[in-house]
């Protein structure tokens, strides 16, 4: 246990930590919601990983006290009402076995404390990078704001690309930008490992997947482990084994539909009476040649549920901020130029695919930018004009592009035009 000293320093680290600022909210904003929205997979798949540990250590720790206790009362019985002295031999064999029993019990309370300490410390120093990054101010300087901004870029990046499955592309990134204190790339692993042994029709890994996060699943009143047996008695009874496809059913599945999911029970049990053409065409979700694909896409959304990360990633939510700050009424997508050189990003038709049912800009001060430089136009040095081709450019820009007869140049429309033609704009 920590110390009121380490206990009082974690607290305030914490607390700084809240007071850190997001991208989203502005400049070294306030808003604790901006860092857990853009955080979340950060802390709730370490979290996840440490109340798993934390489950699976106390039923070893009960185990191996369970373990003290039978040895200690063998020991006791032994001598028990005895009326003759005890064999010494008895006596220390017996002994022996007991400390036997308590020195593993000490060995398995070590492993398991060591273990969540272990995790503990991987979220507090999460907390202790993150701090770092949301306290940048101007005077950081440019290298370290620039340093911890790609960090952190990289990351949203990273974790959206674990969970495209992509996980090659993800540990390369994760060693190249040296972010293993802040990725869980050994969870991925194994989920990975998991999906890829279902397409293999292999439903071992994923069974032991389901073991290690059994209370969470039983919490969410998940169907995962149903599912995934089902497949194992689909193949007994597709190679004609009906005695141990029913065994097997005894065994896993009726424990797990006593009081929900009773509908399973009778799909299972279906293949033991119907013909295999028949269970075929009864029930053809189990039995078809794409139930080993469907069930590696539902174990991934059930894990995505465990963790918490079914929902939109931190990059796709930057992604679709970005674009939506930019959207106005007039984009569409643009098909006639090549997408590098079409200047409105919402336009391309790449990114219209995410952008069409984006909210349009909210702009409560109008701005205008001219159509050639990009450079913000004003009612002073850089006034905005309209020309006949109906794009928009600055004094400044119209200055360079006015010819010695005083008429102006059209970079648009390639022609010569008179001043008369050209409206100037105002703001409102």
């Amino acid at each position: 246990m920590a110390g009121p000293s380490t206990s009082t320093a974690a607290e305030s680290s914490m607390s700084h930590f809240l007071r850190g600022g997001t991208t989203i909210g502005g400049n070294n904003s306030a808003r604790i919601t901006d860092i857990f929205s853009l955080e979340h997979v950060t802390f709730r798949v370490p979290m996840e990983e440490l109340t798993m540990k934390f489950k699976q250590g106390q039923k070893e720790l009960e185990a191996a006290a369970s373990k003290v206790q039978k040895a200690s009362a063998m020991l006791a019985a032994a001598t028990a009402d005895a009326k003759e002295p005890v064999d010494k031999e008895l006596l220390r064999k017996k002994f022996e076995f007991l400390i036997r029993q308590v020195k593993d019990a000490r060995a398995t309370m070590d492993r398991v404390c060591n273990s969540e300490l272990e995790q503990a410390r991987k979220i507090m120093d999460r907390c202790e990078l993150l701090n770092e990054e949301y306290s940048l101010t101007p005077d950081s300087g440019p290298n370290k704001i620039e340093r911890l901004q790609n960090q952190q870029q990289m990351r949203y990046i990273i974790w959206h690309l674990l969970r495209c499955g992509f996980l090659d592309a993800a540990r390369s990134l994760t060693e190249d930008m040296k972010l293993q204190k802040m990725i869980d790339l050994d969870v991925f692993d194994k989920i990975h490992a998991a999906e890829q042994a279902l397409l293999r029709k292999e439903t071992k890994p994923a069974l032991q997947w389901v073991a290690m996060y059994g209370s969470k699943l039983r919490k969410l009143d998940s169907r995962l482990e149903i599912a995934i047996r089902l497949l194992d008695v689909v193949e007994l009874v597709e190679t004609e084994r009906p005695t141990e496809a029913l065994n097997y059913i005894r065994k896993f599945i009726t424990p797990l539909t006593r009081k929900t999911h009773k509908a399973d029970l009778n799909r299972a049990m279906k293949g033991l009476y119907l013909t295999l053409d028949d269970a075929r065409t009864n029930d053809p979700e189990i039995y078809s040649e794409e139930r080993w694909q469907n069930a590696a896409n539902f174990f991934l959304g059930e894990v995505y549920q465990v963790f918490e990360i079914d929902g939109t990633t931190a990059l796709e939510a930057l992604v679709q901020i970005g674009l939506a700050a930019m959207k106005t009424p007039m984009c569409k997508p643009n098909t006639n130029k090549p997408a590098h050189k079409i200047k409105c990003l919402v336009c391309r038709p790449d990114m219209w695919e995410i952008a069409e049912h984006l909210p349009y800009a909210h702009v409560e001060n109008s701005r205008i930018l001219c159509s050639l430089t990009g450079q913000l136009c004003d009612d002073d040095k850089n006034i905005p004009y309209l020309f006949p081709s109906g794009h928009v450019f600055g004094l400044k820009t119209i200055e360079k592009l006015r010819r010695p007869d005083n008429k102006i140049y059209d970079p648009v429309q390639k022609r010569e035009i008179a001043d008369t033609e050209i409206l100037r704009l105002y703001f409102l």
